[in-house]
């Protein structure tokens, strides 16, 4: 009984003890980064938005990337703590929406956050972008970006993204006073997976793109979307495509199933659904065309054997006449990876990791005027 009363007693100073640490720490001085982060944890830990489920987050796929696990820990309360400690469950739970569509999230709008990695922000339509009018300014080519994290650039101030500095070489070639001028609209959003892109497409349509450039990671190549499906189904939205309607209930996934379940009952069905999402988005794009980026990793095994990577999606890409640019290789010669990561714990690309993208995608597009053209729209000529 002794024994019973003091576990009591200590759970009950604990709890007191985190109720109290959050305005004790708000005393300490502002200029204490350690101290603010602690405040901002047990901030959001204790002030939980209602009927927020983090398990059934899109963020999860990132709390596990950054922290380097792959299996949601046991205990909630521990999990949140643990999550919080390296900060992008609070983060990704203030960036991060549910939509009643098919692409499920997004990011919200208007927003100005300071992270641990810096200042994010989204423009009105909830892009991580600065502000872009509708109507397509004339003398102007318009390349709209897709993908997930890596193209929006987890981590990276927003002008040293590989997207950013894309555009900044395009505009910064010497040529006459009223020569084209390049923008990169930023459509990319964390999470998003091949599944979502012919839907991105669509909402960019209005933006009257010339040319739809998607980065791909590794993620498309393991066929991650298994969340995107589980995450419709349980929350009884429409999968809006008939196809994919169809490939989904061959595969025998429920509304009923865990998202592991969906994952594995779908897995078997990476070519005909991949192969639907990419002819869909290039449908979807017409008539402007769609290059492929397919990304670098700082995943060891790409650095030893990066002509592994991208193998089914080559081939797929090759079988559908869908150009693409290859720079899976970019990091083959790095020995140290670390250095491009935003942190020991965050392996996102720094912005020296973009700027090593940007060099290779660049290279790689100058020395083909097939590709070139594509993103141009004009031939190469070195001034």
């Amino acid at each position: 009984m002794r024994e019973f009363r003091f576990s009591v007693g200590l759970v009950m100073c604990t709890i007191v003890g985190l109720l109290a640490l959050g305005p004790a720490v708000r005393l300490l001085p502002r200029s204490s980064s350690v101290f603010k982060r602690w405040s901002d944890d047990v901030s959001l830990i204790l002030h939980q938005e209602p009927n927020f489920d983090i398990f059934s987050s899109p963020a999860s796929y990132y709390e596990r990337l950054i922290d380097g696990s792959t299996a949601a820990p046991a205990s909630r309360f521990v999990s949140i703590v643990e999550a919080k400690t390296l900060g992008p469950l609070g983060l990704e739970r203030r960036i991060l929406q549910y939509r009643s569509d098919y692409l499920s999230w997004g990011f919200r709008s208007n927003l100005k956050i300071q992270t641990p990695d810096g200042l994010f922000t989204t423009n009105s339509l909830g892009l991580a972008d600065v502000e872009h009018p509708i109507t397509k300014p004339r003398g102007t080519r318009r390349i709209v970006l897709l993908g997930d994290s890596f193209s929006r650039a987890y981590g990276v101030a927003a002008d040293q993204t590989y997207g950013a500095l894309l555009q900044r070489r395009l505009n910064e070639r010497p040529g006459p006073a009223d020569a084209i001028q390049f923008e990169i609209l930023n459509f990319a959003v964390d999470g998003y997976i091949t599944t979502h892109f012919p839907a991105m497409a669509e909402e960019a349509r209005p933006f009257n793109p010339d040319l739809y450039l998607l980065g791909l990671t590794i993620r498309d190549e393991e066929g991650a979307y298994g969340f995107h499906i589980f995450r419709l189904m349980s929350q009884r939205l429409d999968l809006r495509y008939p196809v994919l309607r169809e490939l989904v209930k061959q595969s025998g996934a429920s509304a009923e199933d865990t998202e592991e379940a969906v994952s594995a009952k779908i897995a078997p069905y990476w070519d005909p659904i991949t192969r639907w999402a990419f002819s869909e988005l290039r449908n979807a794009a017409a008539p402007a065309p769609v290059l492929v980026v397919l990304l670098p990793s700082l995943d060891p095994e790409a650095r030893l054997r990066p002509e592994a990577r991208f193998t089914q999606t080559r081939q797929l890409l090759t079988e559908l006449a869908i150009p693409f640019v290859d720079i899976s290789a970019c990091f083959a010669g790095i020995a140290d990876l670390d250095a491009l990561a935003v942190s020991p714990r965050n392996t996102h690309l720094n912005t020296r990791g973009h700027r090593l993208v940007f060099d290779c995608l660049y290279l790689r597009l100058t020395h083909d005027p097939a590709l070139w053209r594509l993103v141009s729209g004009q031939g190469f000529r070195e001034h």
